[in-house]
């Protein structure tokens, strides 16, 4: 296995909890091996590989072919994301073993979106990059439809859609907590989460919640009715999920929306961007409400009420359990 992030970054914006989780209910049906961008953070189960240097380039392309024979006796490599791949991919040519690549967002959209003013020399290596290496795939995890509708255009090698799996134990309605705050926001706070926009349509007179980290948080801080909770570990999320009625978010782009199914497992109405990723969403639990681009929301929320049946419904199909055992059986047709 490749994690293709550092866990010590995640662990800024209060996700590695969430992250190493799932790695330790896949360890009981795989030997789990980590290779790090980052040194180990505290809690970690697994055997990790460090990072040769602090630059995250030089470790991507050199840790897999200096370390590769510490991987020798491992079944099969797998991406953790997109960007960063090309490690994985390395460290399964050197050892010559199959290559997993999955796909939890669409990398050339998140990078136009972060990126607005780019060369369009520089787009079109971006998108040829992008379509070249998916092809050097031999197995591809999607982490939603969209995804895999996009790069199924450029791949026909072997695929599943496969989503975040979740805690349902810990992430679940809790009537015995107040709702004394309207709408709540988690997630990081970055131009590309429109984060100014869901503050304007939010407004003055309804109050809201912020847990997250991000250049934007100044501009969350300075308004009367939100409370700024900055970086809420994975854990303590359930409990202050649960003191709002609505999660609200109205990013531009997303990918398989963590944050969102999070708050939808703790029985809170969506309020979301009409984008591929949060009307698929919608669509598949059956209730939300899908604001498009300069729509207003309506200042009357007697209408975003929950459906118990549908919510117990989406729930069992982002259980953990069942997510791990989907990629089990994926990844062990490419252990050789």
């Amino acid at each position: 296995m490749l994690l293709g992030s550092s866990l010590a970054n995640l662990a800024k914006y209060g996700s590695a909890a969430r992250e190493l989780q799932y790695y330790d209910l896949l360890s009981k049906q795989f030997d789990v091996v980590l290779l790090e961008y980052s040194n180990p953070i505290n809690g970690l189960n697994h055997k990790t590989i460090s990072p040769i240097s602090n630059n995250k380039w030089i470790n991507s392309i050199f840790n897999p072919l200096l370390q590769a024979n510490r991987f020798r006796g491992l079944g099969v490599v797998r991406s953790k994301q997109f960007f960063g791949s090309w490690a994985a991919w390395i460290l399964s040519r050197v050892n010559r073993k199959k290559f997993v690549l999955r796909c939890g967002y669409i990398w050339s959209r998140s990078v136009f979106h972060e990126h607005p003013n780019l060369h369009p020399l520089v787009c079109r290596i971006v998108l040829l990059f992008e379509r070249l290496f998916i092809k050097c795939a031999d197995g591809l995890i999607y982490g939603s439809l969209d995804i895999a509708n996009y790069y199924r255009q450029f791949s026909n090698r072997p695929s599943v859609i496969i989503p975040n799996g979740f805690d349902t134990e810990s992430f679940l309605p809790k009537p015995e907590i107040p709702k004394d705050v309207d709408f709540i926001y988690t997630g990081r706070l970055i131009p590309l989460k429109r984060i100014e926009r869901m503050l304007e349509n939010v407004g003055l007179e309804k109050t809201l919640i912020v847990a997250g980290a991000g250049p934007l948080a100044e501009i969350v801080e300075n308004k009367s009715n939100v409370t700024y909770l900055g970086v809420v570990p994975n854990p303590d999320l359930p409990n202050v999920l649960n003191r709002a009625r609505i999660f609200i978010s109205l990013s531009a782009t997303e990918g398989s929306p963590k944050c969102l199914i999070e708050a939808i497992l703790c029985g809170l109405y969506p309020v979301v961007s009409d984008i591929p990723a949060h009307r698929l969403l919608v669509e598949e639990l059956g209730y939300g409400l899908l604001l498009d681009d300069g729509q207003q929301l309506s200042g009357d929320l007697a209408n975003c009420i929950i459906d118990p049946k549908k919510l117990e419904i989406f729930r069992e199909r982002y259980s953990l359990p069942s997510i791990v055992s989907k990629e089990v059986s994926f990844c062990s047709q490419f252990i050789q």
